[in-house]
């Protein structure tokens, strides 16, 4: 028995090291994961990175009717989110306010919801109902590289590549996948946002439901049929949908 009990004591610390081991390397890699994004942006160009090649001139509108001095703006397409050049030359994330209404960058003006983010406006911002996109950098493969690979950093109209070496030099470096995207959305007379699409249309506009189908299926006919993915289809219905009074 007192044999039996020292070979249970000496198995005990034997798994708990062999856990701890292997916990150790799940830490490790959540840890990395923690950080891949922000580390990620080191890997990715400028012209991937940003909405604008360069920063430019902008302002912040905030409620009511304020607006701030003029400074340099840009959209991350990563993080979907706002930054600036600070007057000591940083760059800083433009601080997510729930007063921010609109920002300006050059001539494109954003729309601001303080839970879902910035909203390009693609149609005049004094009409009703406006045309919105939201354009982001979706990341969709991370594929690990062992030590012979030689990487293909491919780069086609919806997505690229680029190489990433983890800060945990443990680790393998990674080929990582990005995806350019692009949605459309509705923002209405009480600033809600739909995603456009056709039932988005009569739902924002629902007295003149009949009217919209009956246009959408002229356009079939005409083999000039709406594709909600197109932003010229979508200021085309939406200019028909604002003429209905």
């Amino acid at each position: 028995m007192k044999v039996l009990a020292f070979l249970f004591c000496m198995i005990i610390p034997l798994m708990a090291f062999s856990q701890s081991g292997s916990g150790t390397a799940k830490l490790d890699r959540m840890k990395e994961d923690d950080y891949f994004i922000t580390r990620l942006l080191h890997f990715i160009p400028a012209k991937e990175i940003f909405r604008y090649g360069e920063f430019q001139d902008g302002r912040v509108y905030s409620k009511p009717h304020k607006e701030s001095n003029v400074t340099k703006l840009n959209y991350n397409l990563l993080l979907r989110d706002m930054v600036m050049i600070a007057e000591n030359r940083d760059t800083i994330f433009v601080a997510n306010f729930e007063i921010i209404k609109y920002i300006l960058i050059g001539k494109d003006l954003y729309y601001h919801d303080y839970k879902k983010g910035y909203y390009e406006l693609l149609s005049d911002p004094d009409d009703s109902v406006r045309l919105a996109t939201q354009r982001w950098i979706d990341v969709r493969v991370r594929d690990a590289l062992n030590d012979v690979e030689k990487p293909q950093l491919d780069s086609y109209k919806n997505y690229f590549k680029v190489l990433y070496h983890p800060l945990n030099q443990t680790l393998p470096d990674e080929v990582v996948k990005l995806a350019r995207e692009v949605s459309f959305f509705l923002i209405d007379q009480h600033e809600e946002i739909h995603p456009a699409t056709k039932s988005a249309f009569i739902k924002v506009f629902p007295k003149h439901k009949h009217r919209i189908e009956d246009y959408l299926k002229q356009l079939d006919q005409l083999n000039e049929n709406i594709n909600f993915h197109k932003e010229d289809d979508l200021k085309k219905l939406l200019q028909f949908c604002l003429s209905l009074g």
